[in-house]
C-alpha cells in the first residue's frame, strides 16, 4: 500500500547512514500522497542535525529538487539555512534560491510546513532590506501569501513580512490589493502567528496608506493595532497611537477618545509617553496657529527621530485649510489680506495660492477676483441625488450590510467554541491577575 511504502522509506532512511539515503527518500516521498507527505516532513525533522553536519552541502542537495515537486523539502532546507550565521550565509545565493522558490510553490504541499514557511519568508524579507533590493522581494512573497491563505479572509504572517518589503521599497500601489482587502480570521493550525506579525501588519499597512495619502484608512490601520487585545504596553503600539493622532487630525481634524474595548493596560498608560503629541492635537482641534507652530518647534528633534517630522509638517498646512473653510462658513466674500491675516499668513499672494489650490480640490467652492483681491464663497452645489452618488450610497449600505452579516457568523461561531467558553469562565475567576504585572514597555526596532 502507499502508506506502508512511506513507513519503509521511512525506517529505511533512520538506518541508513549515508545522506544520500535521505534524499532519495525525499524524492520518493515528495510526489505521493498526504501522508507520504506526513511521513515526509517526520522525515527531515529528524534528521534535521544530520543536515546541519552537512550545512556546506546544502546547496549541492537543495540543487537536486524541483521546487514545485518537492515544495516541502525544499522549504525546510532554506529554512534551515535562513539560521544559519550572517557571516555563513551567503546573502544573493539565499536570496535567488528563496525568490525562484516562492514564486514556484506547490500550494498543496505548504501547509504541512507552515511554520518553516513563515521563518523562511521573514528571513528573505529581512535580508532583501538589509541588502537593498526590498524591491526584488515583492512579487515572490505576493506569490506565497496568496498561495498559502486558505482564503483571502485569513491573517498570516507573511502578510507583515510582504507589507514590510513594499514599504522598504517605497512601492505602496504593489501593497493596495492586500491592504485593501479585509482580514477577518487567523489559523494557527496552519501556521504560527504572534501578536507582533498581527501589530506590525497594521502598523506597516497605515504607513504605506499615508505614503498613498489616504488618511482615513491609516487612521483605522493605526486604531487597529492600538485597540488590539494586550496585556502590556509594546513599543509597536505606541509608535502606532503616534501617528494615528497625527493622521487622525489630517482625516478629520480631531483625535477621538479610544473606545471602551480598547485594553485598560493600553488607556491607562500610553498618554504618558505621548505628552507633545497630545499637546500638538489640542492645539490643532483649538484652531490655534501659533500654538501649533511652537509646539511643532519646540518638539522638532522629538518628531523627526520619531520618522513624525514630515505627518507634522502636513498637519500644519491642514490647520491653515480648515481655519479657511471656517471662514466660509461665517463670511460670503472676503479680501485676500484678510484671509492672510486671520489664518496667520505671511503675504496676500501666499493665501491666493492656497486657496487655488483648494478650490481646485474641491475643499472649499469660491470665486476669486484676482483684479480686486476679492474672495466670495459659495454653497457646495453637490445635490446629492445624482446617479453616481447614490450608487456610491448603495455600495456602502451593502458593504455594512456584509460586515454586519460576516460579524454575527464570526460571534455564533465564538459562542459555540469550547476553547472559548472555557477562556470565558477562567477569565471571570482571576478577573484581575494581570493588574500586579510588570509594566513592560518593548523597545523594538520598527524603522527600517
Amino acid at each position: 500500500s502507499t502508506q506502508s511504502h512511506g513507513e519503509r522509506s521511512l525506517t529505511a532512511a533512520s538506518k541508513m547512514s549515508g545522506i544520500e539515503a535521505i534524499v532519495s527518500s525525499i524524492h520518493n516521498l515528495s510526489s505521493k500522497t498526504d501522508k507520504e507527505w506526513r511521513h515526509l516532513v517526520v522525515l527531515l525533522k529528524q534528521n534535521e542535525d544530520v543536515f546541519m553536519t552537512h550545512a556546506q552541502h546544502l546547496d549541492s542537495i537543495y540543487n537536486t529538487l524541483d521546487a514545485s515537486v518537492h515544495t516541502i523539502a525544499a522549504v525546510y532546507l532554506l529554512a534551515l539555512k535562513a539560521q544559519f550565521p550572517s557571516h555563513i550565509l551567503d546573502a544573493n545565493v539565499f536570496l535567488n534560491q528563496a525568490g525562484h522558490l516562492l514564486l514556484k510553490l506547490n500550494s498543496m504541499q505548504i501547509h504541512f510546513v507552515g511554520d518553516k514557511l513563515a521563518l523562511l519568508c521573514r528571513k528573505f524579507a529581512d535580508l532583501s532590506i538589509v541588502t537593498r533590493q526590498a524591491m526584488r522581494a515583492i512579487r515572490p512573497l505576493e506569490v506565497a501569501l496568496s498561495r498559502f491563505q486558505p482564503n483571502q479572509e485569513v491573517h498570516t504572517s507573511i502578510h507583515a513580512d510582504f507589507v514590510k518589503v513594499c514599504l522598504n521599497a517605497k512601492n505602496y500601489s504593489a501593497a493596495l490589493a492586500v491592504l485593501d482587502s479585509p482580514l477577518y480570521d487567523l489559523d494557527l493550525n496552519v501556521a504560527p502567528m504572534s501578536p507582533r506579525d498581527l501589530l506590525l501588519y497594521y502598523y506597516y499597512g497605515g504607513m504605506i496608506y499615508i505614503g498613498m495619502k489616504q488618511f482615513n484608512k491609516a487612521q483605522e490601520f493605526f486604531h487597529i493595532a492600538v485597540t488590539a487585545p494586550a496585556m502590556s504596553l509594546s513599543a509597536i503600539v505606541v509608535e502606532a497611537y503616534k501617528k494615528y493622532m497625527l493622521v487622525s487630525l489630517l482625516a478629520c481634524g480631531q483625535v477621538s477618545a479610544l473606545p471602551t474595548y480598547t485594553s485598560n493596560f493600553v488607556s491607562r498608560h500610553i498618554r504618558q509617553y505621548v505628552g507633545p503629541y497630545q499637546d500638538f492635537a489640542t492645539a490643532f482641534s483649538k484652531h490655534e496657529t501659533d500654538v501649533l507652530n511652537k509646539v511643532a518647534q519646540d518638539n522638532r528633534e522629538l518628531f523627526a527621530r520619531d520618522n513624525n517630522a514630515g505627518l507634522v509638517k502636513q498637519c500644519l498646512k491642514a490647520l491653515v485649510r480648515k481655519n479657511i473653510q471656517r471662514l466660509t462658513q461665517t463670511y460670503l466674500t472676503l479680501s485676500l489680506r484678510d484671509i492672510a491675516e486671520s489664518v496667520k499668513l505671511s503675504s496676500a499672494s501666499e493665501a491666493e495660492h492656497i486657496l487655488l489650490r483648494m478650490i481646485e480640490a474641491g475643499e472649499i467652492f469660491a470665486t476669486l477676483d484676482q483684479s480686486k483681491g476679492m474672495v466670495s464663497f459659495h454653497e457646495d452645489p453637490e445635490a446629492y441625488d445624482s446617479h453616481e452618488m447614490l450608487s456610491d450610497l448603495n455600495q456602502r449600505i451593502y458593504h455594512a450590510m456584509s460586515i454586519a452579516k460576516k460579524l454575527q457568523s464570526v460571534d455564533q461561531n465564538l459562542s459555540l467554541s469550547g476553547a472559548h467558553l472555557r477562556k470565558v469562565l477562567s477569565a471571570e475567576g482571576s478577573h484581575h491577575r494581570w493588574a500586579g504585572e510588570s509594566e513592560e514597555v518593548f523597545e523594538a526596532m520598527l524603522h527600517h
